[in-house]
């Protein structure tokens, strides 16, 4: 089978290693194909390790902007494949080339990592009880809203967004976010162990100080130098678990202004690269009573976010988008209006006077649902077209939702 995953950049390398683990265990040869001389790629352990795996092989799919649905026939007769998943297949969406004719016999899944995120910009109509209209790219509301015959490219779509799957029974399904690779040996490695003493002499010497937290790369869409000011103006420590690099906003001078009133404080702490182990980010999230995510203007799934709940700490978030639904609805922290500095400062505050173990059953119980083997039977269910697939969360915690019907999935 080819799996397939245009860009292999941050995170979705981590999820091709996870998937493709999952289609070696069931009993497939699985060709891993991306973009392999992208920044960040060539050369990563991570992907060295997954192409000597057993069953397992990379090949290069070209460049992320130049590829196109027409090379899929090449790519899957080179691989002997009748079987094909779509990684992130949100850039498949009006390809042409993307076709259930140009694939014959192919059991084609795709995974839709942010083309439903326009649930979340609907906007509702009171004249003469008109339906809510969809506000997004017109060609992914069509594909997404249109029914079977719409998203017939595919024999199976997954989606990241929980509520958008119990919105759409028929024609959806839901698979968990993939937030981290399965633990390995369970010993703490070098990596760990060392930054696992670096924290805890960073908190020695601030021990009365709030703590904010940052894992990544330093990003001013996921509110980077929102998290600097914060921690410069509520005397907080900051920790960042992740790789440096110079700022992408508008104010780099800002921010490494507030970087060095922190250094200077001795309330900075960097890794300053990029960390390979799970356990090493939840050293830096489990410093912290609360995992403050001021996203800008981010609707989907957030894998830090799922990171701070299985590490048992509860999220500041802005009310808007997936993280928001996840955080009301599953009563997983504290939203604030989105884009108000004061308002993210008071819910900060607010859940710094709380222990997070007011939070701990709910962090549980949402964690539970992205496990390994929830993980696992979401894709599996869509490859076969068979099995319960995962459970959503909402049903886990015994809410109503708009529909429990199967999709008509062959």
């Amino acid at each position: 089978m080819v799996l397939l995953s245009p860009s292999l950049q941050g995170h979705r390398l981590i999820y091709c290693r996870v998937l493709a683990a999952i289609f070696a265990r069931a009993g497939r040869d699985v060709v891993v194909a991306g973009d392999l001389g992208a920044d960040g790629v060539a050369g990563h352990p991570l992907l060295a390790e997954l192409g000597e795996r057993s069953g397992v092989s990379v090949v290069d799919a070209g460049p992320v902007a130049a590829f196109s649905a027409a090379a899929l026939p090449a790519l899957l007769r080179d691989a002997g494949a009748e079987e094909l998943f779509c990684a992130d297949a949100d850039g498949l969406i009006g390809d042409p080339a993307f076709t259930r004719a140009a694939l014959p016999g192919v059991r084609t899944v795709g995974l839709y990592v942010r083309t439903t995120n326009y649930l979340y910009t609907a906007r509702s109509s009171r004249r003469r009880g008109l339906r809510r209209r969809r506000r997004g790219a017109p060609e992914d509301v069509a594909f997404h809203e249109g029914g079977p015959a719409a998203v017939s490219p595919v024999d199976a779509a997954l989606v990241l967004d929980e509520r958008f799957a119990a919105e759409h029974p028929l024609t959806h399904r839901w698979m968990p976010d993939i937030f981290r690779e399965p633990d390995g040996d369970g010993g703490e490695q070098e990596e760990t162990a060392r930054w696992r003493a670096r924290v805890t002499e960073m908190l020695a010497r601030v021990p009365r100080r709030p703590v904010v937290v940052y894992v990544g790369t330093n990003q001013e869409r996921r509110g980077y130098d929102t998290l600097l000011r914060l921690a410069a103006e509520e005397d907080a420590a900051f920790l960042h678990c992740g790789r440096l690099e110079p700022h992408d906003g508008d104010r780099p001078e800002e921010v490494e202004r507030l970087r060095a009133l922190l250094l200077e404080r001795g309330a900075l702490l960097e890794t300053a690269g990029p960390y390979v182990r799970p356990e090493t980010a939840d050293v830096f999230l489990r410093a912290g009573t609360c995992v403050a995510l001021p996203y800008r203007r981010h609707l989907g799934s957030s894998g830090v976010m799922l990171q701070a709940a299985a590490a048992g700490r509860p999220v500041v978030v802005p009310d808007e988008g997936l993280m928001a639904f996840r955080t009301a609805s599953f009563g997983l922290g504290i939203t604030y209006a989105a884009g108000d500095d004061r308002a993210l400062r008071r819910a900060f505050r607010a859940l710094l006077s709380r222990r997070p173990e007011a939070y701990a059953p709910r962090l549980r119980a949402f964690t539970a649902c992205f496990a390994p083997a929830r993980v696992e039977a979401a894709v599996l269910a869509g490859l076969t077209g068979s099995g319960p697939g995962a459970e959503l969360p909402q049903h886990a915690f015994a809410m109503p939702s708009p529909g429990r019907r199967q999709p008509a999935w062959s």
